[in-house]
């Protein structure tokens, strides 16, 4: 399952006068144009949080939501038979200040997760069979490992902690894969948690080591030993009705922008085609909470520079299932690894984790790609794996059926080591 953090954002400023010509006022919404302080474009967890926070502070807002509901990855499987619901999206919180200020202020309540009474087999996925070398960490070498992560973060790149922010020049251990920077201060027993954590970031040996620093920063690391949050119903969907209900109408459901431009001196003017046709909106800021790939952006008057920079963008595929199998072990916690990996970190693509839901002969899979794909082609990912392992005779065979099929793409954005320096040279 994905994990929150803190509610990042890409924010495009801009400068100019602060009132439109011919508004009387920035809650202004007329039939065919809608004036506000900030646009939001997207809903998700870092869109959504921006826009309450502005909200808040008495910041005319709208926000530009593609879907039919705020959440963005936070999907919830509710169960036909016993209207159980799953978190198949974002479940996991990170344990601080902004995250349990936020859950009040929309009286939403937290708790710690609940203890899984599972135990955990190892597989390679791709034979099915055992790895007779790998050798899972006891929790003592995890916790040692990980203090002397968390030590180096803190005293090193406690900077990262904000963001991007890169001094320069860019200290070299930062560019380096992140499989170096491991076995140089070994550590090696942390990389499948970070695995697990990080769901997914690609090969992440070989990732540059800033990507993952940034991704299992200081907040994170602490919330790994401490231990998450989680929304007290179970149900982190409960956050966005919440926040849904404050925003009100200030939030345009099944709305796309489909043009944009930045040059006027009053800011920002968004076209936006919407359920009910076309709405022009200007705003003095704007917020972008939305995958930064470049046909996600195609809306954008983009400069060269900016065009530049987000085509060196990549993503990965993330995909979350309910699967029916009368064959798998209800008790047992698969993890998948690899034979002749980096660390017996899994092949790509490929499931991470086959885990138990609670519910009868029904079990959370999740399964990622380097690159998107297509919804079927991820399922065929699953079945072929599920596959190998009853043909291994891991569990006995039967037809898995999808309940449940989540598509997270584009997941997961980072650059190869040689743009981030290029990217600081800019």
């Amino acid at each position: 399952m994905l994990k929150a953090a803190t509610f990042g954002v890409l924010a495009f400023s801009f400068s100019g006068v602060l009132a439109f010509p011919g508004a009387h006022s920035s809650h202004g919404h007329g039939p065919d144009v809608i004036y506000r302080d900030v646009a939001v474009i997207g809903g998700g967890s870092a869109g959504t949080y921006a826009a309450v926070r502005l909200n808040d502070i008495n910041v005319s807002v709208v926000v530009i939501e593609k879907d039919v509901v705020l959440g963005g990855h936070a999907d919830t499987y509710v169960d036909k038979t016993t209207g159980t619901k799953l978190n198949m999206g974002v479940a996991d919180f990170h344990k601080i200040s902004v995250v349990l200020s936020y859950a009040a202020r929309l009286g939403v309540p937290m708790s710690s997760p609940g203890a899984y009474d599972y135990s955990t087999l190892y597989y390679d996925f791709d034979t099915g069979k055992t790895v007779p070398s790998f050798v899972p960490p006891t929790d003592a070498e995890v916790g040692a490992a990980f203090a002397t992560y968390a030590n180096i973060l803190a005293t090193n790149y406690s900077y990262l902690q904000a963001g991007y922010f890169l001094p320069d020049p860019v200290p070299a251990e930062l560019l380096e894969p992140f499989g170096d920077f491991v076995n140089k201060y070994g550590i090696g027993a942390i990389m499948q948690l970070i695995n697990q954590i990080v769901q997914n970031d690609g090969d992440i040996w070989t990732m540059p080591t800033v990507q993952l620093l940034k991704a299992v920063d200081l907040s994170l690391v602490q919330s790994a030993l401490q231990g998450f949050l989680v929304v007290a119903s179970g149900n982190t969907q409960d956050l966005y009705t919440s926040a849904a209900s404050v925003l009100g109408q200030d939030v345009l459901y099944s709305s796309q922008a489909i043009k944009m431009d930045r040059h006027g001196r009053d800011g920002v003017t968004l076209t936006v085609q919407t359920a009910n046709g076309i709405q022009a909106i200007p705003a003095k800021r704007l917020v972008v909470a939305i995958p930064p790939t470049l046909d996600v952006l195609s809306a954008f008057d983009l400069t060269d520079k900016e065009r530049s920079t987000f085509s060196k963008f990549q993503s990965r595929g993330y995909y979350a299932s309910v699967v029916q199998h009368s064959g798998i072990d209800p008790t047992e916690f698969y993890t998948n690894i690899g034979t002749n990996t980096p660390f017996h970190l899994q092949n790509l693509p490929g499931i991470f984790t086959i885990q138990p839901t609670g519910l009868e002969h029904q079990y959370a899979i999740y399964a990622g790609t380097l690159s998107p794909v297509s919804n079927a082609s991820a399922q065929d990912v699953i079945v072929s794996q599920i596959e190998t392992l009853q043909n291994a005779g891991v569990f006995p065979a039967d037809t898995p059926e999808f309940l449940y099929f989540s598509n997270h793409c584009p997941f997961r954005f980072g650059v190869l080591r040689g743009f981030v320096r290029i990217a600081r040279d800019e």
